[in-house]
């Protein structure tokens, strides 16, 4: 392995909390933290530990093994002499079966595969496209639902958008009529209006598609009232 996919790896272990099989954690445990390390360390009597829980215990002291067995009070851990970086407990690591960290997301892959399906998931909460024009929802898990609940909401955000866009309009007609020096003010103007046309182009698309999903899950039979 690589060292960005290590990186990648530890950076996921840090992130999500994943699900172990309790056959494999008495190997890749931190003696300190009793996670699954992170850059993991090998001290002289054996244990492991993350390489920042280490250092963290240490803090440039040398000091025995947390561990409770004889060879752990047999030589004080030097963080430059006796202690390196167990790759064989990284291989074991990156190959651990672990579950996707979305609750409703079954997928489970090798640790090292993890990240492209986490990347790709379908369950992953998305933010409501509606954002750009004012709804709050940040982070939606089934966003059809979504859509169903806030159809009325979504459709008022629509319209209170067009009206904004109308007042722009009107404010730019006046600045030509009322003040022909305005015309670099002007010129702003149109360009802000052709990105929010742009913008609501977009929206209006995504809508009306989105209307036709939410139909074919709410079925034939339903009425939909504008």
């Amino acid at each position: 392995m690589i060292n960005e996919t290590l990186e990648q790896m530890w950076n996921m272990l840090k992130e999500n909390d994943f699900q172990i099989d309790a056959a494999i954690k008495p190997g890749v445990m931190c003696t300190s933290c009793k996670k699954v390390m992170i850059k993991p360390c090998n001290v002289p009597c054996g244990c492991g530990y993350c390489y920042d829980c280490l250092t963290n215990y240490l803090n440039g002291e040398e000091k025995f093994c947390l561990g409770e067995t004889d060879e752990c009070k047999c030589e004080f851990i030097n963080i430059d002499r006796n202690v390196f970086i167990d790759q064989r407990v990284n291989r074991k690591i990156s190959k651990m079966i672990v579950k996707c960290p979305l609750e409703s997301c079954e997928f489970k892959s090798e640790l090292r595969k993890m990240g492209n399906h986490m990347r790709t998931c379908d369950r992953q909460p998305m933010a409501c496209p509606y954002c750009t024009i004012g709804c709050e929802k940040n982070s939606v898990d089934k966003m059809e639902l979504h859509f169903k609940q806030e159809n009325y909401y979504h459709a008022r955000l629509l319209m209170d958008f067009i009206d904004n866009w109308r007042n722009e309009m009107k404010l730019l007609i006046n600045l030509r009529e009322e003040n022909k020096c305005a015309k670099e003010q002007m010129e702003s103007q149109q360009v802000k209006l052709k990105h929010m046309f742009l913008i609501l182009n977009v929206i209006l698309e995504n809508y009306f598609s989105t209307g036709e999903k939410c139909r074919k899950v709410i079925g034939k039979g339903g009425n939909r009232q504008m």
